[in-house]
């Protein structure tokens, strides 16, 4: 972590409880802007997180501000969530969602693989550990 604060110049905050998979504290850059430092479990369901972002560029998904891939390290923007779907009813949770999915269906290529591949890899993982 200490190689990523210098590296962008970070005031370390604390670390978000609710983070499984990764280590996620709260930062402030330089110019006092906040941001996330998100040190990710090397894995395959991450390998691509940084490209995934980089593609939505901020429309609908949280903006990668800047990555680096030998420390599995990424510094995103932070944002402050609002009502949970969950507490905001169905109908409320629908139309989010209508409006989101069209804005991450985006074209991709490489390095992403496709969802039936996807959808094979977690079928013979379940297998596995369940």
């Amino acid at each position: 972590m200490a190689e990523c604060a210098d590296r962008w110049s970070l005031r370390i905050g604390e670390a978000f409880p609710a983070s499984y998979v990764s280590l996620v504290v709260a930062a402030d850059r330089r110019d006092g802007e906040p941001a996330v430092l998100k040190l990710q479990f090397p894995g395959r369901e991450s390998e691509h997180e940084a490209a995934a972002l980089e593609l939505w560029n901020g429309d609908g998904a949280i903006r990668l501000l800047d990555h680096d891939p030998d420390r599995h390290a990424l510094l995103i923007e932070r944002c402050h969530p609002g009502t949970h779907l969950r507490a905001a009813g169905g109908d409320v949770a629908i139309d989010v969602l209508v409006g989101l999915l069209p804005r991450l269906w985006k074209p991709a290529g490489p390095p992403f693989r496709s969802l039936s591949e996807e959808a094979g890899w977690w079928a013979g993982d379940l297998a596995r550990l369940w």
